[in-house]
């Protein structure tokens, strides 16, 4: 039998490289939870990703591909163009990941997209130097302040 997969081991999925992350975020648990000591209330919606457990999902705009052999779209750039949002403002973990998918997902459907790296973390401060090389590529903006 060969050993288990690892943490931070690529496999292939679906025809494509998928990295193994370290459990996190799982539904219903703490780690997926909305922070309660923030006022939700204002809210007008909660877009959720990465609800199908055979595909993983890295942007807030498209899930990775599936079996289906696409990447499924999370319903975050209709909601935006319903309320004539022309410009979105990216930030979270994981910069070098999540945060630069969303990124380049929302510059794909056509948002004026803008980078808040301060409010950002990423994986390993290694990729830095490409994120910003992939920022700049797609003419999105970096705010540094």
């Amino acid at each position: 039998m060969p050993p288990p997969h690892q943490p931070f081991e690529a496999i292939e999925l679906y025809g494509h490289s998928q990295t193994l992350w370290p459990d996190h975020c799982v539904q219903r648990s703490e780690g997926a939870a909305l922070h309660p000591a923030i006022d939700w209330s204002p809210c007008d919606v909660i877009i959720r990703k990465g609800t199908d457990p055979r595909i993983d999902s890295y942007s807030a705009f498209r899930n990775n591909v599936g079996p289906e052999g696409h990447r499924p779209a999370t319903g975050l750039a209709g909601w935006l163009r319903d309320r004539g949002v022309s410009d979105v403002y990216i930030c979270g973990l994981a910069r070098d990941v999540c945060v630069l998918w969303t990124a380049e997902d929302a510059v794909a459907a056509g948002f004026r997209t803008h980078f808040l790296w301060p409010l950002t973390r990423p994986v390993t401060f290694d990729t830095d130097a490409d994120v910003l090389a992939r920022l700049a590529a797609l003419e999105i903006s970096v705010i540094e302040a």
